[in-house]
């Protein structure tokens, strides 16, 4: 029987392995919204260090999901999990109306 891998394990290979991994977000990015969900709070995390190169990349992906984006925004902003990262809701989600 041929390996079968789950929609889950894809996303997982695709996760982002360091700051500079542009590869894998690319691949994410490509793959679209609604698809890659249930990666959108770990998304988050890399785009803590606007000095990242990976955060330049991330942070429009993000931003262009628009509205349905805000619970899980809010979701992450309720935790400590991304302490200073208040800025991004106020300078760029839902600047363009989304």
């Amino acid at each position: 029987m041929p390996h079968v891998i789950t929609l889950m394990q894809h996303l997982d290979n695709l996760r982002i392995r360091d700051k500079k991994d542009i590869e894998n977000a690319e691949a994410i990015f490509a793959l679209g919204y609604p698809a890659v969900a249930p990666l959108i709070p770990y998304l988050f995390i890399w785009i803590q260090d606007m000095n990242w190169p990976v955060a330049k990349r991330v942070a429009p992906f993000l931003t262009s999901i628009g509205r349905p984006i805000f619970p899980e925004l809010n979701r992450v902003l309720a935790t400590d999990a991304l302490k200073g990262f208040g800025w991004y809701s106020n300078t760029n989600m839902g600047r363009d109306g989304r």
